[in-house]
């Protein structure tokens, strides 16, 4: 019962065809081949003048990831040789730059990236192990003489039915594992990859090397996309004023009020200063700035309303023009301004 729950063969199959169209498609996409030759055009020109580097004729896929390492000069912390590749597909070429449209679905598939080709051959291989033993005992389990035991009648009786169709199944599953090995071959010589040597840097890690380093090289250049699409949209936007700016057009807007005096042809009833909003904003702003000229007084005095504040400009004028007064006295510079702006909305 353990090796029926643990070794199917539908899923195990369905891994190995999953796994087989990734191979297939990295080699056949011809979008990701010419970045590819991109990334070589642009190493060898980083690479002038040290002439072991500059002239050369490919490169390892496991510096793809290693890209991102690059960094500019200008804003090391963002961008990187990742982000200056991603500018230039996007400048010259549409298709190029969304390569990895094609590859995402089958490279960046967590069960096709995580289980290596070692992994699928040991399952494969435990398979036919359970299914020899029971080929090769089937006579001794069937019979029906007394040295059968009970428990080989439990045995007979709960493998009988997967017998029948194990030796079917394993056969098709062998042959699309060959068929997954020729092609994982052909794309490692495809791109010159050393699957051994990658393999034993990374300690006999059970995901597939091969895919991993494509699948990494991808998640990065769609970051660097990003990044980049995030900076030409901050770049597009307008800029919008800052609070000192805000705060300096409501000053500008308060300083451009005018008062206007009312016309003679027209007869009032009350006090225009009581009526209008601008005239009452600007009264309070005399008095405002009256009691701030005034605070040297030892009596200051406060003003709750326009008519109060002229009723003490009134009694200060009554005792500068009074007769008695042995000296004329000059009006200061903020009473003669606050008079004639009183006079002026009079």
């Amino acid at each position: 019962m353990q090796y029926i729950k643990s070794f199917d063969t539908k899923s195990l199959l369905s891994i190995i065809e999953l796994k087989y169209n990734a191979y297939e498609q990295i080699q056949n996409s011809k979008a990701f081949v010419k970045v590819l030759h991109i990334l070589l055009f642009l190493g060898n020109y980083m690479n002038r003048g040290k002439t072991k580097l500059e002239d050369a004729q490919g490169f390892h896929l496991n510096i793809l990831p290693k890209l991102s390492d690059t960094k500019a000069q200008h804003n090391s912390k963002t961008y990187t040789l990742i982000h200056f590749l991603a500018e230039t597909l996007k400048k010259d070429s549409n298709d190029l730059y969304n390569f990895e449209a094609n590859l995402e679905n089958y490279v960046c598939n967590p069960d096709i990236v995580n289980t290596s080709l070692e992994t699928i051959q040991l399952n494969l291989k435990e398979l036919e192990t359970v299914k020899d033993y029971f080929l090769e005992n089937r006579q001794l389990l069937l019979a029906g003489d007394e040295a059968k035991t009970e428990h080989d009648e439990v045995l007979c009786k709960n493998f009988s039915s997967f017998l029948a169709q194990c030796e079917e199944s394993v056969s098709q599953v062998q042959k699309a594992f060959n068929k997954l090995q020729n092609s994982f071959t052909m794309a490692c010589d495809f791109f010159h990859f050393n699957y051994d040597e990658v393999a034993s840097q990374t300690n006999g890690s059970g995901s597939d090397q091969l895919l991993v380093i494509i699948r990494d090289f991808i998640i990065q250049f769609k970051k660097a996309k990003e990044d980049i699409e995030k900076e030409e949209k901050k770049n597009s936007q307008p800029s919008t004023p800052s609070r000192r700016g805000s705060v300096m057009m409501r000053v500008q807007s308060i300083s451009e009020m005018k008062v206007e005096a009312p016309s003679s042809s027209t007869t009032m009833t009350s006090s225009p200063l009581s009526t209008s909003p601008t005239l009452t904003h600007h009264n309070d702003t005399i008095i405002r700035n009256y009691r701030n000229r005034r605070k040297h007084s030892l009596k200051s005095k406060s003003f709750s309303s326009f008519a109060e504040l002229q009723a003490d400009l009134g009694q200060q004028t009554a005792t500068q023009s009074s007769p008695t007064s042995s000296t004329n006295t000059i009006p200061t510079e903020s009473e003669t301004m606050v008079d004639s702006n009183i006079r002026c909305r009079e």
